[in-house]
């Protein structure tokens, strides 16, 4: 995955969210993250591992061929050993008013909270 036209991460994201967790949210001032293991689709873990091996690997990109061998080998090992333990996430959208967003994660009463 690339960042949308322009380059870069989006300036603001969003997260779509219940009435019940968005009064929860501004209660405890807390944000709520799922075992990834949990999730109801495989390929979202799949797909975060990709988006993190494509920004490091632009980053790499920049280093010489020597120094960059060094440190392809060092992030294998550590993400091998990284990705064994529990990984927790929770959802963020660049796209401020998306209706797939909404439907999956709005409930009834929704909230879109910007970050």
């Amino acid at each position: 995955m690339r960042w949308p036209p322009g380059g870069g991460p989006p300036q603001v994201v969003y997260h779509y969210t219940t009435q019940a967790a968005f009064c929860s949210i501004l209660q405890t001032k807390v944000l709520w993250a799922s075992n990834a293991l949990y999730l109801n689709d495989s390929s979202e873990m799949r797909h975060g591992i990709d988006v993190l091996n494509d920004v490091v690997g632009d980053r790499f990109a920049q280093f010489d061929p020597h120094d960059r061998a060094g440190l392809i080998s060092y992030w294998n090992e550590l993400t091998a050993v990284q990705l064994t333990g529990p990984v927790y996430v929770t959802a963020f959208s660049g796209v401020r008013d998306d209706l797939s967003q909404w439907r999956a994660y709005g409930g009834e009463f929704g909230y879109c909270l910007a970050f």
